[in-house]
C-alpha cells in the first residue's frame, strides 16, 4: 500500500471511530433520559429485515 493510501485509510478509520463514539454517547444520553434502550428489535423486525437469530 502506498504511503498516501495508508494515510487516507488511517484518516478514514479515525473518522469512523469518532462517528461511532458520538453515536454511542448519544445513545447513552437517550437511555439515561428515557430509562430504556433506544430501541429493541423483535423477532418480527429481524424477519422483516431478512435476518435470523443465530442458534446457540
Amino acid at each position: 500500500m502506498s504511503p498516501l493510501a495508508l494515510l487516507l485509510h488511517t484518516w478514514r478509520l479515525r473518522r469512523v471511530r469518532r462517528a461511532f463514539a458520538t453515536l454511542n454517547r448519544r445513545l447513552a444520553a437517550y437511555e439515561r433520559a428515557y430509562g430504556t434502550g433506544a430501541f429493541r428489535l423483535t423477532d418480527g423486525d429481524l424477519r422483516t429485515a431478512g435476518i435470523t437469530r443465530k442458534a446457540e
